[in-house]
């Protein structure tokens, strides 16, 4: 974010929170302008091939990994069918490693008496 200049900022976080899609976002702006400046702070900010569309990636993944069902991340994205937004909804290891961790107190609970 430090890489953008101020009123791109507002842009880029306007979509990073909304998942709004690039024409709609940049339908409040001029396109070109946000486009080019938005590549530029990625490349000053050293992020390479980062795109303004990935941002609609960054809001699903975010509201699924705090939890949030995938037909309201669908509702909120626009899109059709819930495969969709599973394409769009990245994991971190971080979170997989957690969501596989809540097993452990499974095995130690129950000892397995069998």
């Amino acid at each position: 974010m430090e890489a953008c200049p101020d009123w791109l900022r507002a842009i880029v976080l306007l979509e990073m929170n909304t998942g709004m899609r690039r024409g709609e976002v940049v339908g409040l702006t001029r396109k070109g302008k946000v486009t080019v400046t938005f590549r530029r702070a990625a490349r000053k900010a050293k992020i390479e091939d980062f795109r303004l569309h990935k941002l609609r990636h960054h809001f699903a993944s975010w509201l699924t990994m705090k939890g949030e069902n995938i037909i309201t991340v669908m509702e909120l994205l626009g899109h059709k069918t819930p495969a969709m937004t599973v394409r769009y909804s990245h994991l971190s290891p971080g979170y997989l490693k957690s969501a596989v961790e809540v097993l452990d107190d499974l095995s130690t609970a129950a000892e397995w008496k069998g």
